[in-house]
């Protein structure tokens, strides 16, 4: 039974998805604080992310299956507050209720010293420092510094987090997760693991590279413009799919789905773009994939569509612009994509065209 008073040890995050990291951290954190209660609080909208990879019930499912053998366990509870509220919630919001249904605890909030930068930007941060105690889990490479406010864990953290394990997900390496949440990541196809592994056996090591880098640019693009990382990271994931099939199989492919189209004459002035329909058709007949933005976004990677959404411009510019390119304005449009990604859209629209000119390529017109 919960006693009238004590301390609570709040962890709050998106747990998209969670990592040995969190669970080592709030292991420390626990030990140092000693709580009678610890809450884990999935945000259902992180107000600095646009969106979340996982679904709040399958973030929600993952975090019972990390913390199954934590060491803490009996006095852990998840708190579904921010999927009740259904919407964006700040953090001095979930302490103010915290605060009136325990008005006698004491309250210890546990985050990342990456997070300390930007605590001043935060809803009200004068609020929650009055009414909890910070209690810093030090990372490599973000220092933590001696602010008196805060308590720091002794110990320093391997600088991972949730979208460094997502990005290795799709290669394969669990190793940033607890074997409880690989098993369910799979079983469940959560982050498109399957996905992955099925396209990463039908495609070059260099072209599954490729494809790697495009996802996370993809993906970073999409959380910084506001668009659906998920749709993004699918598109970027199933892009190339047919890239490296012999051209008449991709002219078979592609006139499955896009059946008003004359491929064969296409091939005839740009076989290089016949692999982005048939990749279409590959994510549409194999892969289930019915959403027709992402399909059109896939359909339209390599010449470009006319008014183009802002998805396929993500994975267009993404498709141009990823780490593993080459050519010299790769950098820049990648830089120049997250201030601004029209900007950067126009710049490789352009590089293209000077590109095909100088090849002495026929230029096709835009869809």
């Amino acid at each position: 039974m919960e006693t009238k008073t004590g301390r609570i040890l709040i962890f709050g995050g998106s747990f998209d998805p969670p990592h040995k990291m969190h669970i080592k951290a709030l292991t420390d954190a626990a030990k140092l604080v000693r709580p009678d209660l610890i809450l884990a609080v999935p945000s259902w909208q992180s107000p600095f992310k646009y969106g979340h990879w996982a679904s709040y019930e399958q973030r929600e499912s993952l975090l019972k299956k990390a913390f199954s053998d934590f060491k803490f366990r009996s006095i852990l509870r998840i708190s579904r507050f921010e999927a009740e509220r259904k919407r964006k919630t700040y953090t001095w919001q979930l302490i103010r209720y915290l605060k009136n249904k325990h008005p006698e605890h004491e309250f210890f909030f546990l985050m990342g010293s990456d997070l300390i930068a930007s605590f001043k930007k935060w809803k009200r941060p004068d609020y929650i420092l009055a009414n909890c105690r910070i209690v810093i889990a030090p990372r490599e490479n973000f220092r933590a510094g001696k602010d008196k406010r805060f308590i720091s864990l002794k110990k320093v953290y391997p600088d991972f987090s949730s979208s460094s394990a997502r990005e290795k997900i799709l290669s394969g390496d669990f190793s940033l997760l607890p074997p409880a949440v690989k098993r369910e990541i799979i079983s469940k196809d959560i982050y498109f693991s399957k996905t992955a592994m099925r396209i990463s056996k039908v495609m070059s090591e260099e072209r599954f590279s490729h494809t790697l880098a495009v996802c996370s640019l993809a993906c970073a693009l999409a959380e910084r413009h506001g668009a659906d990382s998920k749709k993004a990271l699918l598109a970027a994931l199933l892009h190339d799919c047919a890239k490296e099939w012999p051209l008449e199989k991709q002219i078979r492919k592609a006139s499955l789905l896009f059946k008003d189209r004359d491929f064969r004459a296409l091939a005839g002035k740009a076989p290089g773009v016949i692999h982005q329909y048939a990749g279409a058709a590959e994510a549409f007949f194999n892969f289930s994939v019915k959403d027709k933005e992402v399909l059109s976004a896939i359909s339209g990677h390599s010449c470009g569509k006319k008014n183009p959404s802002k998805l396929s411009k993500i994975l267009e510019t993404a498709d141009f612009a990823s780490p593993d390119r080459k050519h010299p304005l790769s950098e820049k449009i990648r830089k120049k994509a997250f201030s601004s990604l029209e900007n950067a859209f126009l710049d490789m629209r352009k590089a293209k065209k000077e590109y095909l000119r100088k090849k002495g390529l026929e230029i096709l017109p835009y869809e």
